[in-house]
C-alpha cells in the first residue's frame, strides 16, 4: 500500500513537472513575440519621427516666419489668446 502511495505521488510529481515546464514553454513563446513587437513597434516609432521631423520644422520656420512679418507690419492685427 506504502508503495503505491510513493508511486502515485511520484508520478503527480512528474505530471505536475511537466505541466510547469510546458506553461513555462508556453509563457517564454508570449514573452519572445512580446519582445519582437515591441521592437517593430519602437522602429516604426523612429521612422514616423524621422518622416515628422522635417515636416515639423518647416511648419515652425513658416510660424517665425509670419511672427516676423506680424512684428514689422503695423498694418496686422494679432487675435488675442482666449
Amino acid at each position: 500500500m506504502r508503495e503505491l502511495f510513493y508511486r502515485m505521488r511520484d508520478l503527480h510529481d512528474r505530471i505536475s513537472a511537466r505541466l510547469h515546464q510546458d506553461d513555462l514553454h508556453a509563457l517564454n513563446a508570449r514573452v519572445s513575440w512580446l519582445e519582437e513587437r515591441v521592437h517593430d513597434l519602437e522602429e516604426q516609432r523612429r521612422r514616423v519621427k524621422a518622416q515628422a521631423e522635417p515636416v515639423i520644422q518647416e511648419h515652425l520656420e513658416k510660424a517665425n516666419i509670419a511672427d516676423s512679418i506680424a512684428d514689422s507690419d503695423p498694418t496686422v492685427t494679432r487675435l488675442r489668446p482666449r
